[in-house]
């Protein structure tokens, strides 16, 4: 199977940890790579409001984050603002 250079992958050593692909320099091969699975569809849901019962040390915030970024990049890029409040 080849590789598209946009595709985000993620796959384990044999130590069992995830390893994400990562550019020349570091960084991850795409933003939001480090993601894990069920993180990405709370991050990709666009529903206005959302509510999540979730255990501890899950990494809601860093979803929560990552999303909240995404859109305001995507907000500046096409000339909007946006305002976001994460209240966990």
């Amino acid at each position: 199977m080849k590789k598209n250079a946009q595709a985000v992958a993620a796959s384990s050593d044999s130590s069992g940890k995830r390893k994400i692909e990562r550019t020349s320099k570091g960084l991850p091969a795409a933003p939001g790579a480090e993601l894990l699975p069920y993180q990405k569809l709370w991050a990709n849901d666009t529903n206005r409001w959302k509510f999540g019962l979730m255990s501890r040390q899950v990494g809601k915030d860093f979803a929560s984050g990552f999303e909240g970024i995404r859109d305001c990049v995507e907000a500046e890029i096409a000339g909007r603002k946006v305002d976001w409040l994460i209240a966990a």
